[in-house]
């Protein structure tokens, strides 16, 4: 019984250890190990009519950011809001004496 107890955090934690190394060195190298494909057959796949990489990365960021505010601020806000609710609606029982 003792031998199982061991052996399964053994294999997770060899496991891990493989997956980290393995994935470690594209992480860290900034190259794919899986793949040989050459930077200028990448370049080369995107069409020139839709300009220049700068102007489209600007374009994703700004599109990110407004989606960050809409996505985080909102619900935040509603959170806020349902929080000091139920602060004042406690406040109220309280000295109601309604405990």
């Amino acid at each position: 019984m003792a031998a199982r107890r061991v052996l399964l955090p053994l294999l997770i934690a060899a496991g891990v250890v493989c997956t980290s190394l393995f994935c470690g060195l594209s992480f860290v190298s900034g190259s794919n190990v899986g793949t040989t494909r050459s930077l200028r057959t990448s370049q080369r796949a995107v069409p020139v009519e839709f300009g220049s990489s700068v102007s489209t990365a600007l374009e994703v960021t700004a599109a990110a950011w407004g989606a960050n505010i809409a996505l985080l601020l909102v619900p935040f806000t509603f959170l806020i809001q349902l929080y000091l609710q139920s602060e004042r609606t406690k406040a109220e029982k309280a000295e109601l004496g309604y405990d």
